[in-house]
């Protein structure tokens, strides 16, 4: 038996981080991809933030490949 008790939704843990609960940190995002390579990845079982509300929020992100990311073929895989 694991010690390890797994709990869905910790109190402590949604206390820990009420502050930073629904900020939009797209901003941040936008410099990321900016200055760097980055992987924005999602979750194919991820049942609160699925693929297409997360998709709605980057096609709104202003940099200068949005684009060309845009254009880019897209795998399920």
């Amino acid at each position: 038996m694991s010690p390890w008790l797994h709990e869905e939704c910790s109190r402590l843990v949604g206390e820990v981080l009420h502050e930073d609960m629904m900020k939009s940190v797209k901003y941040m995002v936008e410099e990321l991809v900016r200055k760097s390579k980055v992987v924005l990845y999602q979750g194919q079982f991820d049942m609160r933030c699925g693929m297409v509300p997360n998709e709605a929020w980057v096609r709104t992100m202003k940099w200068e490949g949005i684009e060309r990311f845009l254009s880019a073929d897209r795998r399920v895989g």
